[in-house]
């Protein structure tokens, strides 16, 4: 009879060829769902994928190559420097353009080519500005001491005090005389400006223009492009400018190829995180959307901070003036038409902006002396102690009032002068003619009413 199970080589051959085909099988279906995935492009990312700008790398691995784009405000701001810092910006400036390493977007030129005049306009008239500021500020401070000396507080040597004012202020007015003759020609700085706009990207065609417009409008609500901070600011034409010139700069990186360094003398919150008015970190979800976006590195530096920089990487021998950096520093804290070489000048002439002189007889507290004043003459003039003139009886209780009282001198001073003076004026009133010790007051006859 004939077996029915085969040999023990058959089963060998049989186990054998399923496994071939399980693994034919297998292999298979591995690569059905790796083609799927790729297919569909499954976001199967890491965390430094979706947020590349949060895990920015360090300046260090981009300064040697990156290219240099300046905001619009540093242009402007470089014909108003001294020269010593003047001088120093253009030479750093030039040798990127040198290196072949600086790039202008398209609006940056437009804003500067449009503001170019009138800011060179501006830098002279302000020297005129500062010049009566002067002027005026000698009159009020001549004008307050000699009230001071007129009134109720004598000052000796008030002529010497002015004269030292008069000199004081001729001073000032030949430093900025002198700053105004040394200004840099129009002519010079309009030719070396132009110079510098150097590499200028392409404009965008309208309907290019209309569609980044658009995408701006929804990243400003988000906040995640610089611009949104200016726009309560910005008149309508304007209002998309630093936006604008954040798309060329992305552009360009991604049409280059290159890492970007950004400086600029703006330091609003659309661009930095600022911790107690000083320190400054760049604000991650803009650098988040250029690296996202190019899959290049940016870095953004205020003016001072690249100034920094650039420095440190020099020979101890070619090192910058620290001056340089106090300069520059100057024109991002505070007003742009203010020069930092005359800065002892501006704060003297801010601070006579913040209180203005005025002749003693129109000051506060000569104003409330004088209603004082008023109501302690006009009371003693009406009352007085009754010792003076009244009758005395011990065993009726006192004073024997003939003339009227016992009166109070608040009372009174309230009833005469409480809708037109203030309680406090009132109240010094009272302590002033109480100060004898009297608090019960007799009137004095009518006829003997000096008024």
């Amino acid at each position: 009879m004939q077996k029915a199970f085969p040999d023990s080589e058959g089963v060998w051959r049989l186990i054998t060829g399923l496994l071939k085909h399980s693994t034919f099988i297998l292999i298979l279906i591995y690569e059905f769902i790796y083609n799927k995935i790729k297919e569909k492009k499954m976001n199967i990312k890491s965390v430094k994928d979706l947020f590349p700008g949060y895990f920015q790398p360090p300046l260090e691995n981009i300064w040697n190559d990156c290219v240099l784009v300046i905001d619009t405000n540093v242009f402007i701001n470089l014909l108003k420097y001294p020269e010593n810092t003047y001088n120093t910006v253009l030479n750093i400036i030039k040798e990127y353009i040198k290196q072949e390493r600086f790039f202008v977007p398209y609006t940056v030129c437009e804003e500067v080519i449009k503001q170019l005049d009138s800011s060179l306009r501006e830098v002279n008239s302000a020297y005129t500005t500062i010049d009566r500021k002067i002027d005026k500020l000698k009159s009020d401070i001549s004008t307050l001491f000699h009230g001071l000396q007129n009134q109720t507080y004598p000052i000796s040597d008030t002529e010497e005090v002015l004269k030292i004012i008069e000199n004081y202020s001729n001073k000032m007015k030949t430093e900025i005389s002198l700053k105004k003759e040394k200004q840099k020609d129009i002519k010079e700085l309009r030719k070396t400006i132009s110079e510098l706009l150097n590499n200028v990207g392409e404009p965008y065609s309208d309907n290019k223009k209309a569609e980044i417009i658009k995408e701006l409008d929804y990243k400003y609500k988000k906040k995640t492009v610089p611009g949104w901070a200016d726009l309560p600011s910005k008149e309508q034409n304007n209002k998309y400018n630093d936006g604008l010139i954040w798309y060329q700069t992305k552009d360009f990186a991604k049409e280059k190829n290159v890492n970007i360094l950004f400086v600029t003398g703006d330091i609003s919150e659309d661009w930095f995180n600022i911790e107690n008015d000083k320190k400054r970190t760049q604000k991650q979800p803009i650098i988040n959307d250029f690296m996202h976006d190019t899959n290049q590195i940016i870095h953004i530096l205020p003016i001072t901070d690249f100034i920094d920089e650039y420095d440190s990487r020099l020979p101890k021998t070619q090192r910058i003036d620290s001056s340089v950096k106090k300069d520059t520093l100057a024109f991002m804290s505070v007003d742009k038409t203010q020069f930092p070489s005359t800065k002892s000048v501006i704060n003297v002439l801010q601070e006579h902006n913040k209180v203005k002189f005025k002749p003693y007889y129109e000051t506060k507290e000569f104003k409330r002396k004088t209603h004082i004043n008023e109501m302690v003459e006009w009371f003693l003039d009406r009352y007085e102690d009754p010792a003076n003139m009244c009758p005395y009886c011990g065993k009726d209780g006192g004073y024997q009032y003939i003339y009227g009282g016992p009166y109070n001198a608040y009372e009174e001073l309230d009833c005469n002068f409480g809708s037109i003076y203030s309680e406090d004026e009132i109240q010094e009133a009272v302590k002033e003619v109480e100060k004898s010790g009297t608090i019960e007051w007799s009137a004095i006859p009518k006829e003997d009413w000096t008024n």
